[in-house]
């Protein structure tokens, strides 16, 4: 399976690690660490070396409770971290914002993939991504806490947005799809779509686990934690998502990362 992302084919051969990166005073894990250029450049050269594959820029924290900002804001969080990673590492560089005008000047730097927690909901979003090939990850985040058939309602939701992707010109080797743990579930339903992550496929196209450090890791342990403390329980699950089908980790901790992926990868062919 080819990930298409601007000028790059991404190979899936293997499962993939996403390395996070927050240019943020206010993120749920790591705000305010690398707000300045170098740090990030320095932070990013960091999880290169220790096997990331993409790095995952976002200068906007959507942690519950964080502060909104507009595009101008993020944009200025942004550019200087964007520019010196671009010039530090040369792997894959994601975007993670819901603005297009983020999105097309970050293209415009030399970001591969753009990472929209609203799942490519704005046709001008559509439209920068027909325009420049960028890779898409197209996040599910409705509100299906009262649904009975929420597996198949994130699938349907896929479908339909690969849909309304291609009409307008994306290639569907440009799309990765995240079903959205932290966003509009229940951290039952997190789970259930973390451990069947399988039954989410649409069109054939890439899965990407985003379940780093966050809640649903800590529901399962008997007792409170900080999202720092949360790298075992994290690994924990990458264990379950990749053996159910998750082609791409979204993480904080990319040593853990490849780690598990290496074990998991070699007992799930036993």
């Amino acid at each position: 399976m080819i990930w298409k992302a601007g000028s790059r084919e991404i190979s899936l051969d293997r499962v993939l690690v996403m390395g996070i990166l927050n240019a943020t005073p206010d993120s749920f894990s790591d705000g305010g660490l690398y707000t300045d250029a170098q740090k990030a450049a320095q932070r990013a050269a960091q999880m290169a070396a220790q096997g990331a594959d993409i790095i995952d820029i976002g200068a906007q924290s959507t942690r519950p409770g964080s502060r909104p900002i507009d595009a101008r804001e993020e944009w200025q969080r942004l550019e200087s971290v964007l520019k010196a990673v671009i010039e530090t590492v040369d792997i894959p560089i994601s975007v993670d914002t819901f603005y297009p005008e983020v999105a097309a000047r970050a293209v415009g730097y030399g970001a591969s993939i753009i990472n929209d927690i609203t799942g490519f909901q704005s046709q001008q979003m559509r439209k920068i991504a027909a325009e420049t090939g960028v890779g898409c990850v197209v996040m599910h985040s409705d509100d299906i806490t009262q649904l009975p058939d929420y597996t198949v309602a994130v699938r349907e939701f896929f479908e339909k947005r690969i849909d309304d992707l291609v009409r307008e010109g994306v290639s569907r080797e440009q799309i990765c799809l995240d079903c959205g743990v932290g966003f509009g579930k229940t951290r039952e339903q997190e789970i259930e779509l973390t451990a069947h992550m399988d039954r989410l496929r649409a069109g054939d196209r890439p899965l990407l686990a985003a379940v780093s450090r966050k809640r649903m890791t800590a529901y399962c342990l008997p007792y409170d934690t900080s999202p720092d403390e949360r790298d075992h329980a994290t690994t924990a699950a990458h264990v379950f998502a990749i053996l159910s089908g998750a082609n791409i980790l979204r993480v904080h901790n990319v040593s853990a990362a490849v780690q598990c992926i290496g074990v998991a990868e070699k007992l799930g062919k036993l």
